[in-house]
Parts: structure tokens; C-alpha cells; sequence
């Protein structure tokens, strides 16, 4: 989340570009650390920029360049929907590298996590209507699937408790899964899903399409599909698409295939907005890695045959134990609603589960 704005590089706008193209929201930078973010005094292209802290601030060219880009964009990005004719104010508290626990506000006797105590408590007097949360890479490496999927939505709950709001609280998916330490559970991607079926008002936003680092610098493209949740879910705007086509369920056709049904019918594969090229795609028609399975014995990642009818892919599987791999971090095409223009989110299926 700490990721600033001098860093932020999308395949049509340089840095400096997104700078300058900030709409004139009111920004205020609690705590800010990451690449490029947080440091008062930051320098993009030899031009330096100063941003200030803890003070409400117009955000404008000169300003910019300490805060963090998702926040940004996102807030600039509001703004320019609604026409410049509502006030737009952000609100940036983030520390880069860590865990979910720290913070967790307390309840009852429970202590609450340092961070939130030293860096969301001073804000808590605020009205805010969304909270956007772009982290996860540290627990995915460092923790388990099972825990996260308790953690996050504790999580949540708890900020609206202390806030005394239910405001709508969206979050941005890894790009990559990372791996995290045993038990190596099949996909932390579910595991932050869980927030989304257990409480009202959650979205969240794919990012597998768009960027591959750690600390990836597509933020532009990631804060236009923050802003379509944003309008769901705070504006209330229930006609607005928010994600791409997602699994319904998935049934064996015969000894080594699988039809994988989804929820909208406009199924095309193409290259990711800064992943692979359109040539990758078609290079190889229907055998990519849209679609991957590995054997739960051999870590080896292939891609599969497939073809898609519909709302259904089907694929030829290599062998009956092991997981396929929807729009996942090792592949390079991807599968999306052309009518949304959205991906997939990344699923992972456990084949040897539909066998028994």
C-alpha cells in the first residue's frame, strides 16, 4: 500500500505523468512507508516533490509524490467520476513488510496490534466511506492460508467496530501467491476471499493480469478497478461489473478431463494488460497457460489443452492428483469476460478431490 506515487508506471503513463494528471483531492498522510513512498522529500526525474505529513493537503503536481499511489490514483480516480462536483478526501496509514495481526484492534481484554494502536487509532475520529487494504505478501510468505482466512475478516470486522461504521472495505489480491510456510494450503487467494462471503460490503480486486514483482508499479490500472468496486459498493451503483467471470463449479467428463463452469458466458483468452502478448496467446490456440495443472507429487507446472464452449472450459488433465490453476501467477494468457473486459479471479482446483 506504501508503494508512492513516484514509482507508479503503467504501460501508457510514466510517473511523472500520473503526478501531474492528480485531480485536486484533499489528501492526508498519517503514516506512510514503502518504495518510493513515505519520505517527505521525493525526487522523480531529477524534479523534487514534498510531501507533507500528518496535515491535510490539495494534492497537485508538487505535492504528490511521498503518498502512497494506490491511495492516489484511486481517490483521484473518484473524483474525476463524480465531475469534480463532490469533495474527495484520502486518507493514507500504512507500514511496508507486514502482517495482518499488527493491525488488528483489540476486543475486550485483548490487546489490540501496535500498529493500529500508534497508526490508525489517531484517525479513527475520521467518517470514511471505504477502506481500501493492499497487503498480504508477508503472510502468504510467512504464515499460513487457514490462519489469514481467520485473520483478515476479524480484521475487518473489528476496524468497523472502532470506526462505528460498516463502511465498505475493499482490497487488492496478490499478484502471486508466493508460497506460503506449511501447511502449504492450495491458494491464499481463497483464503482472502473468505472475508467476501463472511461479511457484507467486501470486494476486492484481481491483479494477477497486470503485474508480476513484489512491489509491481502498475498501480494506474489496479486503482481503475478499485474505483468500479468503489462504486458498487460505497456509491451504490448495483449496476456497475466489478469482477470477471467467476467459478460456478466443476465436474469430471471421463477418466483424465474436466468441465469448469463460470459465470458469464463471454469467455475469451487473452494476454494480461502488461503480462505476455496478444502473439503468446495465439501462438499456441486453446494450449497456454491460461490453464495449468501441477501433480501433487512434482512441482513441475505444465499448461493444459483445452477448449471453451460458453460458460465452460474443458480441460485434459495429465494425471488425477494434482491442481488446476485459473489465471494463476506462472501464466502469461488469461482468461476474461470480453463483455467486462475483467479476468477471472485465479482459482485453484484440487482434481483429486472431484475423483473421490
Amino acid at each position: 500500500m506504501g508503494y508512492g506515487m513516484c514509482g507508479a508506471q503503467s504501460a501508457t503513463q510514466t510517473p511523472t505523468q500520473a503526478i501531474d494528471a492528480i485531480n485536486p483531492i484533499r489528501f492526508f498522510l498519517q503514516m506512510g512507508t514503502g518504495p518510493g513512498g513515505g519520505s517527505p522529500h521525493n525526487s522523480c526525474r531529477g524534479v523534487t516533490y514534498s510531501t507533507p505529513f500528518q496535515a491535510w493537503f490539495t494534492a497537485k503536481g508538487n505535492n504528490t509524490a511521498g503518498a502512497s499511489a494506490i491511495c492516489m490514483l484511486t481517490a483521484s480516480n473518484i473524483y474525476a467520476h463524480l465531475e469534480g462536483k463532490v469533495p474527495v478526501g484520502a486518507v493514507e496509514s500504512c507500514v511496508s513488510g507486514t502482517n495482518v495481526a499488527p493491525w488488528t484492534p483489540g476486543a475486550g481484554g485483548e490487546p489490540a496490534g501496535a500498529l493500529w494502536s500508534r497508526f490508525m487509532v489517531p484517525i479513527v475520529p475520521f467518517t470514511f466511506k471505504a477502506a481500501l487494504w493492499d497487503q498480504g505478501e508477508a503472510d502468504a510468505k510467512r504464515t499460513n492460508s487457514t490462519w489469514y482466512a481467520h485473520e483478515f475478516p476479524t480484521m475487518i470486522t473489528r476496524w468497523r467496530e472502532q470506526f462505528e461504521t460498516q463502511f465498505p472495505f475493499i482490497y487488492v489480491e496478490l499478484c502471486s501467491e508466493y508460497g506460503a510456510l506449511e501447511p502449504k494450503e492450495s491458494s491464499f487467494w481463497a483464503a482472502m476471499r473468505i472475508a467476501v462471503k463472511d461479511l457484507p460490503d467486501v470486494g476486492f480486486v484481481t491483479t494477477t493480469d497486470i503485474q508480476r514483482a513484489l512491489h509491481p508499479p502498475d498501480k494506474q490500472d489496479v486503482a481503475e478497478r478499485l474505483l468500479l468496486s468503489f462504486r458498487k459498493l460505497a456509491l451504490k451503483e448495483n449496476d456497475v461489473v466489478t469482477s470477471g467471470p467467476e467459478l460456478l463449479n466443476y465436474t469430471l467428463t471421463g477418466e483424465q478431463s474436466m468441465v469448469l463452469t463460470f459465470s458469464n458466458e463471454s469467455l475469451v483468452v487473452k494476454a494480461g494488460i502488461l503480462v505476455g502478448t496478444e502473439a503468446d496467446c495465439e501462438a499456441v490456440k486453446g494450449h497456454d497457460s491460461m490453464v495449468t495443472f501441477s501433480d501433487v507429487h512434482d512441482s513441475k507446472v505444465v499448461s493444459l489443452n483445452y477448449t471453451i464452449v460458453g460458460n465452460q472450459v474443458k480441460v485434459q488433465l495429465p494425471g488425477v492428483t494434482g491442481l488446476i490453476r485459473i489465471n494463476s501467477d506462472a501464466t502469461t494468457c488469461f482468461l476474461y469476460s470480453s463483455e467486462s473486459g475483467l479476468p477471472a479471479p485465479p482459482t485453484v482446483v484440487e482434481t483429486n478431490a472431484a475423483y473421490r
